[in-house]
């Protein structure tokens, strides 16, 4: 199933945050993550809607997704685009990303801004 156009928007940060794990006063639903490696922490009910946000900002990044295309799975190709994606960006700071194949809070705005200014996406974040 193809993402519906009106899902061009920023991936929601705040939503991404784990309750547990590195300390973080901002409490959300988890990271996405492949869960065929016991990976998707996301507790929300939009996790299939924000992996298709991933994928089609990933495939608008140039990266490689795999011939599934846009499907609302995030599986072993999404996986490795996001880990692709994590390689060569930086968090707000400026530090390395985490090269773990999650998207949490640091992952989304990177996405976030890097879509900053491309054609037919929102023009800031």
């Amino acid at each position: 199933m193809v993402c519906p156009q009106d899902n061009r928007k920023p991936l929601p940060a705040k939503e991404l945050c784990n309750s547990w794990g590195k300390p973080n006063p901002v409490l959300g639903k988890g990271a996405l993550g492949n869960s065929s490696h016991q990976k998707m922490y996301h507790q929300g009910d939009n996790a299939k809607s924000l992996v298709c946000i991933v994928q089609t900002m990933l495939t608008e990044l140039g990266y490689d997704i795999g011939s599934a295309g846009i499907n609302r799975i995030f599986g072993t190709d999404t996986e490795n685009a996001v880990k692709a994606f994590q390689e060569k960006n930086t968090d707000w700071n400026g530090n390395s990303l985490n090269v773990d194949g999650l998207v949490g809070p640091e992952t989304s705005d990177a996405m976030n801004r890097a879509m900053v200014g491309l054609e037919g996406w929102f023009d800031f974040h």
